[in-house]
């Protein structure tokens, strides 16, 4: 009986790396192409950038330092970071005045903006949402599972920018390279 079991324990962990790699494709080939990514990253934060400065009052501290460690990071590695969560409007609002405004319409040749997480159950729940989510840089992630290694992956071997919201309290924002 030992002998059947592992067979069936390399042809689930091939399964779930088989898996993994079509999601990374999946995400690093947005569905609308480099200039989807472009207008779907650059309208969304133009609004959010109306809403946040001109309809509210924004204040945001320490603000180089996330600059700095996006900017200043070694050659392909990745950047990982946290934040509280508030509302749904926390990502992209919050992020895209992180940001600078010329990285969130120029992503595709910069590579600096970060990488978000979502529910599948809230923003994967048909094709047109899965497509615009993954060409505005969101990862699919099932609630109490994490990513499988999958956001992790993405950060630490295509040298991104991955960002998670807490639903605890914490720290504003953390900001730290990962070791690779």
């Amino acid at each position: 009986m030992a002998g059947a079991s592992a067979p069936a324990t390399t042809a689930g962990l091939m399964d779930q790396q088989r898996r993994v790699e079509e999601a990374v494709a999946d995400v690093m080939h947005p569905p609308w192409g480099p200039l989807g990514r472009s207008i779907t990253l650059g309208a969304v934060s133009t609004v959010a950038r109306l809403v946040l400065h001109v309809l509210n009052k924004t204040e945001i501290h320490n603000h180089e330092r996330l600059l700095d460690a996006v900017e200043n990071r070694p050659p392909g590695a990745g950047l990982i970071t946290v934040a509280n969560h508030t509302s749904m409007f926390d990502d992209p609002g919050v992020l895209s005045i992180l940001m600078p405004w010329s990285w969130l319409w120029f992503e595709p040749w910069l590579n600096r903006v970060r990488w978000s997480l979502c529910a599948r159950e809230v923003c994967f729940k048909n094709e047109l949402l899965r497509q615009f989510f993954i060409t505005g840089n969101t990862l699919p992630v099932k609630r109490g599972l994490g990513t499988h290694g999958l956001g992790d992956g993405l950060a630490q071997g295509e040298g991104l920018v991955l960002h998670a919201f807490r639903r605890r309290m914490g720290p504003a924002i953390t900001a730290q390279h990962n070791a690779t």
